[in-house]
């Protein structure tokens, strides 16, 4: 069984190994190096902890000790809240984790808490704006609720946690009180343990080792990537891949540059000259697996690929019957396939990545693409379509995979869209039109509950879970 990275903070500072490779392009390159964060020991913290989270605790919380309010610890007292699978003594064994719901209506921003062993909103919590939601993946103990009017990333502690006799005890989830803050937050990434939340207000990036939210001391650290613009960083190998802003009039950026972990202010230099690349022009969208870093441009993909210790840059040109207008935006790179699979008008294309000049495969879904995922379990990419249709894919060669299932109505002109998420062979549709969120079991390929939250749920991340199948 695999256990997940539970969401308290421990008494004890568990400070992670923070490796730093340094990348190189096919004509530069430098050699392996480590190192901490120069600002690891105090970093950003100082204006990035708030004094109790922007969010507050509302009557939401179905188990018996409540929900804590925001900053603080599980409420004592009470009885856990029943799930997973209960062992003789009454402890539960393992658990499904918990879904955090973001509400988009900006007239009451909200967020709330599903537990999915029982189906039940174990906690709600106001906040500063519509949150976007994210994770670092089902098994992590926290959730991720970036709200980019606010300025504020709020951290959600799914509430459960090991017991001394190898069960788990589950209580209410809270909000850290520490948090990450900038000016317009937008692009949130995460790999190898490390979460990064790019400033589109002035093209700052604040990061940490998710691991360090269970010491007493999270490892916050903020660097610049030169000037404000709509861009994203991302760790890889102790690498700091953060965008370069375009000179010009674009809000998006022209290319990459390369830092280290330890000094994420300073460019890599070989030879003297600044390792960047700024050929990816209209640059939006990045994806990680174990070795590969790529960026989606207004032309093709930037591509970095770990060779013997060090990345090498590639760029990956648009085919050339690519129609007008026509780009990848959103990018997965999913672990261990070698492929990129990229937004390419109402459907997706996959590239392979072992071929030197790779033809892209593309795949027309004839209606729009609403949202695709791989899930790391059947290894399917799982695509949502505005038809209200669930359907997977081979996630190498694009060949539909059984049969579509119906999840929500379709769209009608105006609508607002349902957005996808996925867990560990599962997924979750939400339903802003109807208040809903339904589950699917991605192994079965059945429907499963739907959970009436009300309002209009948008955003969602699965966190918390401990059972692998």
């Amino acid at each position: 069984m695999k256990t997940n990275i539970y969401g308290f903070a421990f008494s004890l500072l568990g400070t992670p190994m923070l490796l730093g490779l340094t990348a190189c392009s096919s004509e530069e390159s430098a050699g392996d190096e480590g190192g901490a964060p120069a600002t690891a020991s105090g970093g950003a913290r100082d204006d990035t902890t708030g004094s109790g989270g922007a969010s507050t605790a509302t009557g939401g919380a179905t188990g018996e000790g409540g929900a804590a309010a925001a900053g603080g610890s599980p409420a004592a007292g009470g009885s856990p809240a029943a799930g997973g699978s209960p062992d003789p003594g009454g402890q539960p064994e393992s658990t499904l984790g918990r879904l955090l719901v973001g509400d988009s209506d900006p007239e009451n921003p909200r967020m709330q808490v599903i537990d999915l062993d029982d189906g039940q909103v174990v906690a709600e919590f106001q906040t500063l704006g519509t949150i976007a939601a994210y994770s670092t993946g089902s098994f992590s103990g926290y959730a991720w609720a970036n709200q980019r009017v606010a300025g504020v990333v709020e951290i959600v502690a799914s509430g459960i946690s090991d017991s001394p006799d190898g069960g788990i005890v589950k209580a209410a989830p809270f909000v850290l009180g520490d948090r990450l803050t900038g000016p317009k937050p937008t692009h949130w990434a995460s790999h190898d343990d490390w979460v990064i939340s790019f400033n589109d207000g002035d093209g700052s990036f604040t990061f940490l080792p998710e691991s360090s939210l269970r010491g007493t001391r999270p490892l916050f650290a903020t660097a610049q990537s030169g000037e404000a613009h709509h861009g994203v960083a991302v760790i890889s190998h102790g690498n700091v891949f953060a965008t370069l802003p375009d000179p010009g009039d674009s809000i998006l950026p022209i290319g990459v540059t390369v830092r280290k972990v330890a000094t994420p202010d300073v460019i890599v230099k070989v030879a003297g000259v600044e390792l960047k690349r700024t050929d990816c022009p209209l640059l939006h969208g990045e994806a990680t697996s174990e070795d590969v870093v790529a960026f989606g441009c207004g032309d093709g993909v930037l591509v970095a690929e770990r060779v013997n210790g060090s990345f090498v840059f590639r760029k990956i040109d648009d085919p050339e019957d690519t129609p007008s207008g026509r780009r990848i935006g959103t990018l997965r790179a999913p672990y261990g396939l070698d492929v990129l699979i990229g937004n390419w008008g109402n459907g997706f294309t996959i590239i392979p990545l072992d071929d030197p000049t790779p033809t892209w495969i593309q795949v027309d879904l004839g209606t729009a693409n609403r949202g695709f995922l791989v899930d790391e379990l059947t290894e399917h990419l799982v695509v949502l379509r505005s038809n209200g249709m669930l359907q997977r894919f081979n996630s190498t060669t694009g060949a539909p995979v059984g049969t579509q299932l119906s999840i929500v109505e379709p769209e009608a002109t105006g609508d607002a869209t349902s957005a996808l998420t996925l867990g560990y062979g599962m997924a979750f549709v939400a339903d802003p039109r109807t208040g809903k969120v339904h589950e699917i079991d991605l192994v079965a390929w059945t429907k499963g509950r739907t959970f009436d939250v009300g309002g209009k749920p948008k955003s969602l991340a699965a966190f918390g879970r401990s059972i692998e199948e």
